[in-house]
């Protein structure tokens, strides 16, 4: 059975055991949870005979070592071996309480199974684990040094903080704790054989050698386990030699600047390797520095560079496999719901408040942006991190859109992605391609998951494929037509591999029905083709097919010129496309006329200005019941590019360009020119174009929106 972890690692699950082996199968479904078994150990070393005491002992190690099945709420679902021992043995600091036993997480139980993933795969050298604040994740990985230190002979674990004395509070002392207060085990003749024996070393807090412990004989054939745990001083060199099961490096981003954690990691991969054997993992962990140090920034690198869906030859960059703890999953304790009622964001069963964790973040976000303070929206960013681009993105208000509302609607598509993916809902787009039916007058969309268009909405029936020849022979739009195209084109001569992709996007200034306000996109192309001809070619069919007026960006001036003069290899028998073009002059719009030697959009400064302010003006926060123009953008490809937007460098942001030239007609459409006047409209255009008589049917229709 495979569980799928971040959509990219495939972990394979044990079979399920009978319903006997699986823990709490025989209490009602409800009351199905983990639950700590409270195992009486006095009364196992005073009452139970030693048969009885071998064979429990036997079981909690067949637990720790392969992991264990437990009934969650109907659902059997495992846990690894080191999540076992986290779970039954190993104590941690709970608020208002005191040192106690944690509870069941469900986003720690994945933590677990990438850990386990990480260990069984010989070609990864270890793992890049980003986290948010206070997860659990340094008890996490404590947890599994100390249960695999005490199942393994003649191993090394070595653990490093950002500073020594960070080590030992945060590292050392916990498991040294734990081992401590291990629960014992003696038979009738007195030799213990449940709880280690720290044999040597721990005088400094920085060093525990076990001696006589738990473990299998058969696997170890002796009593001395020759292990050790050791925390190293917080310098690059610490672990040059010898051989380690685990390298652990906690908080590895904060580390101080003398000290370069690339560096580091190149030192430490011979330590845990012999030959080109992987003999063990080192494990880089942390949450991301508020600051942009140096070693974030090298943090940032390591954790990109190990990518697992980009390996070769079965490696990634770093030799390390990436896993991101979202906050969305993992943030604890209570919110304030729309109520007004305190609600503990994680149920019984150990799942997450998805949507009131989101809501808390987003709302922390929004009072930092409020405050026109972008060093701590970085720092909410960083500490509770809902994806990667939280967690690595630096100056994250250098955005010229509000990241937060893009973050909330990114959420909403991911909603809905997964009601798709449970057959709750239709899917709320469909990949195809377009097809000429005839030449330059009928296309048809056919779906095609290899295909470059993403529809999310097919042009109403009165519209598609409306076109008409006017007196000239030029190819018209049909005139009341409420669709927007814009795009972005690559240089014609450019090499397939650089700039721009090429983006395209078609939406509707008002909804086909006449029943609601526009803005929405309904269709975009984003791929590069390998002749720039066949991008024109996709472009045309696009027009076509939605009957749409449209915006091109001139600074690559063959697609305007290719439009409005119809040059191609069969230019005689081709329609003209200008009058399904706008020219932008003198900070407005006019339908292109014959005789116009350029159309579309430039780049230079004050057009990008003009179209980001258009775009600002698209995404703001509705007040006082405006149409919520965000709400209409499903595409989240777009939204990511749109929060990480700046007009001083667009050419990373081919989509995002597009779709803002497309907010710009949205917001501008008052100020388009009719085509044969230089008389800039009122509502005259709209209700034209609409087929609307008079202004009291506009307003029954609320309209008011589209006014300047």
């Amino acid at each position: 059975m495979i569980y799928k972890l971040l959509d990219t690692y495939d972990y394979v699950l044990p079979d399920i055991p009978e319903k006997e082996d699986i823990l709490f199968h025989d209490i009602s479904k409800e009351k199905q949870c983990w639950q700590h078994p409270n195992f009486n150990f006095e009364e196992i070393n005073n009452k139970w005979t030693d048969e009885k005491k071998i064979k429990f002992v036997e079981r909690e190690l067949s637990r720790r070592k392969n992991g264990c099945w437990f009934m969650n709420n109907g659902e059997p679902t495992y846990i690894t071996g080191s999540h076992y021992f986290f779970l039954v043995y190993f104590k941690v600091p709970v608020d208002n309480i005191g040192m106690s036993y944690p509870a069941f997480r469900n986003y720690q139980k994945e933590v677990f199974y990438f850990l386990d993933f990480v260990d069984k795969d010989k070609y990864c050298e270890g793992a890049a684990i980003s986290k948010p604040r206070r997860v659990g994740a340094t008890a996490i990985i404590n947890a599994d040094v100390m249960n695999l230190s005490m199942l393994r002979s003649d191993r090394i674990f070595s653990i490093q903080n950002k500073k020594l004395e960070e080590a030992q509070r945060f590292n050392y002392a916990p498991i040294k704790f734990n081992v401590e207060h291990f629960p014992s085990i003696k038979l009738s003749n007195g030799k213990e054989i449940f709880s280690p024996r720290i044999s040597a070393g721990n005088i400094q807090n920085r060093r525990m050698r076990w001696g006589v412990s738990m473990k299998d004989k058969e696997e170890l054939g002796e009593d001395e386990l020759n292990t050790q745990i050791y925390i190293v001083p917080s310098v690059q060199n610490a672990d040059d030699g010898g051989q380690a099961h685990r390298l652990i490096r906690d908080e590895v981003s904060k580390y101080k600047s003398d000290i370069n954690i690339s560096t580091m990691l190149s030192i430490l991969r011979p330590v845990a390797q012999t030959g080109t054997t992987q003999v063990g993992k080192i494990i880089f962990f942390c949450t991301s520095d508020v600051e942009d140090s140096p070693n974030f920034e090298e943090w940032k690198k390591i954790y990109k560079g190990s990518d697992y869906t980009l390996r070769e030859k079965r490696k990634t960059k770093s030799g390390l496999y990436k896993y991101i703890i979202s906050a969305k999953y993992s943030l604890a304790g209570e919110v304030i719901d729309n109520d007004g009622n305190e609600v503990m964001l994680f149920d019984d069963y150990g799942n997450c408040k998805e949507e009131l964790a989101i809501q808390w973040i987003t709302d922390k976000k929004r009072d930092a942006l409020n405050n026109g303070d972008l060093k701590a929206l970085q720092e909410i960013r960083r500490n509770f991190p809902i994806d990667e681009e939280d967690a690595f993105e630096s100056e994250s208000g250098t955005s010229c859109y509000d990241t937060v509302r893009l973050a909330a609607q990114t959420y909403e598509i991911e909603k809905r992605e997964k009601k798709v993916e449970q057959g709750i809902e239709l899917p709320f787009y469909t990949m195809g391609r377009l097809e000429w039916v005839v030449k330059d007058r009928e296309v048809e969309f056919k779906a095609d998951p290899f295909g470059h268009w993403k529809i999310f909405e097919l042009p109403e029936k009165s519209y598609a494929n409306k076109n008409f020849i006017d007196d000239y022979g030029f190819l018209c739009p049909k005139t009341d037509s409420p669709y927007l195209w814009t795009c972005d084109p690559f240089a014609f001569r450019e090499m397939v591999k650089g700039g721009s992709k090429g983006g395209i996007v078609i939406g509707s200034c008002i909804d086909a029905n006449l029943l609601n306000m526009g803005g929405t996109i309904n269709a975009r192309y984003n791929h590069r083709t390998p002749n720039p001809n066949e991008f024109l070619e996709e472009l045309r069919k696009g027009i076509i097919f939605y009957s749409a007026r449209g915006l091109p960006e001139n600074n690559k001036e063959w697609v305007a010129m290719a439009l409005k003069d119809g040059t191609d290899s069969d230019q005689n028998n081709r329609f003209k496309y200008g009058k399904f073009m706008f020219v932008y002059e003198n900070g407005k719009f006019r339908i292109w006329r014959n005789g116009d030697k350029i159309a579309g959009i430039s780049n230079q400064q004050k057009s990008i200005e003009a179209y980001v302010r258009a775009t600002s003006d698209y995404l703001k926060e509705p007040k006082n019941g405006e149409f919520d123009y965000l709400k209409a953008i499903w595409d989240k490809e777009l939204l990511e590019q749109w929060k990480k937007f700046t007009p001083l460098d667009t050419e990373k942001f081919d989509l995002g360009v597009t779709a803002s030239m497309f907010c710009m007609l949205v917001k501008s459409f008052t100020k388009i020119i009719q085509p044969d006047t230089d008389v800039y409209s009122d509502q005259s255009l709209i209700r034209a174009w609409l087929g609307i008589q008079n202004k009291q049917q506009q307003d029954k229709r609320k309209y008011s929106l589209i006014a300047e």
